[in-house]
């Protein structure tokens, strides 16, 4: 008799575990968001051998149902899930982008099966656009996925990368991935040129299995926390050039409760702010959870776009956010330009004048500046038209009272 241990008995990697489908406790997490799922193809079934394995079975098909299959689970786990297209029809890449951002989704997953002329080959593979620092939210998606994909479907091979760009096969990308305006990966999740993968796809059951393995990928990525960015000041609109740019920072983890260090849970090296696509010396402060930043020079007047990039500590960084300031400071000067200077005083003749405004700096006000002008004599026949450059031109009609006018402007 024996008081060992049992000895361990190790089981075929491609041996498909029996199937147990659960919702997880931590699948909690996904509820927030509003997913984009794109069944890839479709409308072209009467095309000869078009994207069919080597029975003549439909990709399109495929990918419809293992759409079906995820969408239930992400519903049940309370998600929202908005589809390109739930039929066998001909969806333009760019229309399908465009549905998920009209629907207002959070991120979007395109769903395919891979081909290739050698018969052998599958192994389950999921696509980012261009470079891993394009979209690191969408590179947090690819990888949480690929390896529930892995663990699923239990393939003869595993890809040395798993991740892999889409520069691979296009020098631009994919056009779904580029047109996409939020995360977005693209899954080949097998081969259905493998006659064996061929036919487990044409099985709802394995399309169920593929489903729950992408859907366990998004719920280890949603629990472990989103981080997030909000713009405290200034507030849209700063009359100071140098104001200071002070964000609130959130983890994504510490804001559910339960035990944490009194900080925030990122990386302080991952944090960074850009303004116009340039990086700039923000400072963090982890127990304020606070980044800040204080220009050394003055901003231009007009539109800035700000950026926040922040990696929790379970490696997931925010979602894209962009949050605009303008800058608009105050009116100092005021000048006129005329075309002659004077006008008959016949209560008919008009001229164009050009204002030009700046400000302490001497630099062009915000476009956006409100201008009002007045006259002592005759009238103004049409307000000043939007500034350009601190630019703008109004027209004035002499009266019929001979002598100099005063012409009155102000500015905000």
């Amino acid at each position: 008799m024996s008081c060992g241990s049992p000895r361990l008995a190790l089981r075929e990697w491609t041996d498909l575990p029996r199937e147990h489908y659960t919702i997880p406790p931590y699948a909690q997490h996904l509820a927030p968001f509003k997913i984009a799922l794109d069944p890839g193809h479709g409308g072209l079934s009467h095309l000869p051998g078009y994207k069919r394995g080597p029975t003549g079975k439909e990709e399109a098909v495929m990918n419809l149902n293992v759409a079906f299959a995820l969408k239930e689970f992400l519903e049940a786990a309370g998600a929202t899930v908005v589809l390109t297209r739930s039929d066998d029809r001909l969806v333009s890449l760019q229309e399908r982008a465009t549905i998920a951002e009209r629907a207002g989704c959070d991120l979007m997953i395109s769903l395919h099966h891979n081909a290739a002329e050698n018969p052998q080959v599958n192994y389950a593979s999921v696509y980012y656009h261009l470079y891993p620092d394009y979209s690191p939210a969408s590179m947090d998606l690819g990888r949480h996925i690929y390896f529930g994909l892995v663990e699923a479907l239990r393939l003869p091979q595993v890809a040395n990368e798993g991740l892999l760009s889409d520069k691979m096969i296009y020098p631009d990308g994919f056009g779904l991935l580029r047109a996409a305006r939020m995360p977005a990966i693209l899954l080949e999740s097998s081969f259905f040129s493998n006659p064996r993968e061929e036919k487990r796809l044409t099985n709802l059951r394995y399309n169920r299995r593929e489903a729950y393995g992408i859907f366990l990928g998004l719920a280890r990525w949603a629990a472990s926390g989103i981080p997030r960015a909000q713009l405290v000041q200034p507030n849209a609109v700063s009359r100071d050039k140098k104001p200071e740019v002070v964000y609130q920072l959130f983890d994504g983890i510490t804001e559910r409760g339960g035990r944490g260090v009194g900080q925030l849970l990122a990386y302080a090296q991952s944090a960074s702010l850009k303004i116009n696509g340039q990086a700039v010396p923000a400072q963090i402060d982890l127990k304020r959870k606070r980044l800040s930043y204080q220009p050394d020079s003055s901003l231009h007047n007009g539109k800035h776009l700000l950026q926040v990039d922040l990696q929790n500590m379970f490696k997931n960084h925010n979602l894209p956010r962009v949050d605009t300031l303008i800058i608009a400071a105050p009116t100092q000067f005021i000048t006129f330009e005329t075309p002659a200077p004077k006008l008959p005083a016949d209560g008919v003749a008009a001229m164009p004048i050009t204002l030009t405004l700046c400000d302490a700096e001497n630099e062009p006000v915000w476009k956006g500046t409100s201008v009002i002008v007045q006259a002592d004599k005759g009238r103004i026949i049409s307000e000043p038209n939007s500034l350009q450059d601190g630019r703008a031109t109004f027209y004035y009609q002499a009266g019929t009272e001979p002598g100099p006018v005063n012409l009155f402007a102000s500015a905000d």
